[in-house]
Protein backbone atom coordinates (compact mmCIF):
# COMPACT_ATOMS: atom_id res chain seq x y z
CA UNK A 1 0.00 0.00 0.00
CA UNK A 2 0.92 3.63 -0.33
CA UNK A 3 1.10 4.17 3.59
CA UNK A 4 4.15 1.57 3.59
CA UNK A 5 5.99 3.74 1.06
CA UNK A 6 5.50 7.32 2.00
CA UNK A 7 3.86 8.57 4.95
CA UNK A 8 0.97 11.59 5.44
CA UNK A 9 2.75 14.96 5.85
CA UNK A 10 1.45 18.08 6.85
CA UNK A 11 1.11 19.42 3.45
CA UNK A 12 -2.58 19.04 2.74
CA UNK A 13 -2.31 18.76 -1.00
CA UNK A 14 0.31 15.86 -0.02
CA UNK A 15 -2.25 14.17 2.01
CA UNK A 16 -4.76 14.06 -0.78
CA UNK A 17 -2.10 12.88 -3.54
CA UNK A 18 -1.50 9.81 -0.82
CA UNK A 19 -5.20 9.22 -0.69
CA UNK A 20 -5.06 9.21 -3.95
CA UNK A 21 -2.45 6.82 -4.67
CA UNK A 22 -3.67 4.58 -2.07
CA UNK A 23 -7.65 4.62 -4.49
CA UNK A 24 -5.30 3.69 -7.17
CA UNK A 25 -3.70 0.92 -5.75
CA UNK A 26 -7.00 -1.00 -4.37
CA UNK A 27 -8.38 -0.41 -7.74
CA UNK A 28 -5.41 -1.94 -9.40
CA UNK A 29 -5.41 -5.17 -6.73
CA UNK A 30 -9.72 -5.37 -7.57
CA UNK A 31 -8.53 -5.80 -11.25
CA UNK A 32 -5.65 -7.96 -10.54
CA UNK A 33 -8.17 -10.14 -8.88
CA UNK A 34 -10.59 -9.99 -11.45
CA UNK A 35 -8.08 -11.57 -13.80
CA UNK A 36 -7.46 -14.27 -12.19
CA UNK A 37 -10.85 -15.18 -11.68
CA UNK A 38 -13.20 -14.38 -14.41
CA UNK A 39 -16.59 -14.94 -14.56
CA UNK A 40 -18.18 -18.69 -15.37
CA UNK A 41 -18.90 -19.18 -19.19
CA UNK A 42 -22.43 -18.27 -19.91
CA UNK A 43 -25.00 -20.99 -20.17
CA UNK A 44 -25.88 -21.62 -23.56
CA UNK A 45 -29.68 -21.15 -24.17
CA UNK A 46 -31.55 -23.58 -25.76
CA UNK A 47 -34.11 -23.96 -28.43
CA UNK A 48 -37.28 -25.69 -27.64
CA UNK A 49 -40.21 -27.00 -29.61
CA UNK A 50 -43.35 -26.38 -29.21
CA UNK A 51 -43.91 -29.94 -27.17
CA UNK A 52 -41.19 -29.34 -25.15
CA UNK A 53 -42.70 -25.97 -23.95
CA UNK A 54 -46.20 -27.47 -23.42
CA UNK A 55 -44.19 -30.14 -21.47
CA UNK A 56 -42.61 -27.40 -19.29
CA UNK A 57 -45.85 -24.93 -18.87
CA UNK A 58 -48.03 -27.96 -18.54
CA UNK A 59 -50.39 -26.60 -21.88
CA UNK A 60 -50.79 -28.42 -24.77
CA UNK A 61 -48.69 -27.75 -27.54
CA UNK A 62 -51.47 -25.80 -29.54
CA UNK A 63 -51.90 -23.47 -26.21
CA UNK A 64 -48.11 -22.76 -26.93
CA UNK A 65 -48.58 -21.95 -30.82
CA UNK A 66 -51.49 -19.79 -29.77
CA UNK A 67 -49.63 -18.40 -27.25
CA UNK A 68 -46.32 -17.78 -29.14
CA UNK A 69 -48.56 -15.73 -31.83
CA UNK A 70 -50.05 -13.45 -29.46
CA UNK A 71 -46.84 -12.70 -28.64
CA UNK A 72 -47.09 -13.91 -25.15
CA UNK A 73 -44.18 -16.42 -25.59
CA UNK A 74 -41.46 -14.83 -27.18
CA UNK A 75 -40.38 -17.18 -30.10
CA UNK A 76 -39.70 -17.74 -33.94
CA UNK A 77 -41.70 -20.22 -36.28
CA UNK A 78 -40.04 -22.95 -38.13
CA UNK A 79 -42.38 -24.10 -40.77
CA UNK A 80 -45.78 -25.01 -38.97
CA UNK A 81 -43.97 -25.38 -35.88
CA UNK A 82 -42.46 -22.63 -33.07
CA UNK A 83 -39.20 -22.76 -31.46
CA UNK A 84 -39.05 -20.91 -27.76
CA UNK A 85 -35.75 -20.12 -26.51
CA UNK A 86 -35.47 -21.28 -22.85
CA UNK A 87 -34.84 -18.14 -21.33
CA UNK A 88 -38.00 -16.56 -22.81
CA UNK A 89 -40.23 -19.49 -21.43
CA UNK A 90 -38.60 -18.76 -18.10
CA UNK A 91 -39.38 -15.19 -18.55
CA UNK A 92 -43.01 -16.17 -19.66
CA UNK A 93 -43.09 -18.41 -16.62
CA UNK A 94 -41.92 -15.55 -14.09
CA UNK A 95 -44.85 -13.06 -15.19
CA UNK A 96 -47.27 -15.52 -15.23
CA UNK A 97 -46.98 -16.23 -11.75
CA UNK A 98 -46.74 -12.30 -10.62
Amino acid sequence: MASEILPPSANPRTNVLFLMAEALEAQAKALRLLAEDPAPPIKEDRLLTTAQAAERLQFTPEHVRRKCREGAIKGFQDGRDWRIRESALVTYERRRTR
